[in-house]
């Protein structure tokens, strides 16, 4: 989180330095549903933080994130549009043949923001304390761009 504040403020005395930004609100597109951990996350981070102008959430779930993407793509490139989502920036060029963007092109990271890690859970009634036991060696496909942080690739059998 605090690596995400100072992120924003430096990214605010790059722009300060030729012109006074924020200069209105600042929208931060989010690209899950309302009420979730990404939302939950932004709203305590943007709370934190005062540039003069405030933070507008906007939750706009649909279509893998495309919808999110979009709408941060289509918006004037002034700062004043944020985008946050996961990993559907990098998969969904895989995933949808026409998109009508490349994210990867469209888009420029600011910051991470949060790191999840993923666990795999069972029954408490289940007798398993590891899944070393069921593994099946065999090579495993990854799915996304080399050039992508590895938290951001789907792994597959």
């Amino acid at each position: 989180m605090i690596r995400f504040i100072a992120a924003l403020a430096l990214c605010a005395a790059a722009v300060l330095a030729r012109a006074q930004y924020p200069q209105k609100p600042v929208r931060i597109i989010i690209g899950l549903g309302a009420g979730g951990v990404a939302d939950a996350m932004t709203r305590t981070v943007t709370d934190r933080i005062s540039m003069g102008q405030p933070f507008v959430l906007e939750n706009r779930p649909g279509a893998g994130g495309n919808i999110a993407m979009e709408a941060v793509i289509k918006s004037p490139p002034d700062g004043h549009a944020l985008l946050l989502i996961g990993p559907a920036l990098v998969i969904n060029p895989a995933l949808y043949q026409k998109l009508g963007f490349d994210p990867l092109k469209d888009l420029a990271p600011v910051t991470t923001v949060a790191i999840a890690p993923f666990a795999l859970f069972a029954s408490a009634t289940l007798p398993v304390t590891n899944a070393r036991r069921y593994r099946k060696p065999k090579p495993v496909t990854e799915y996304g761009l080399k050039k992508i942080p590895r938290s951001f690739r789907y792994v597959a059998d």
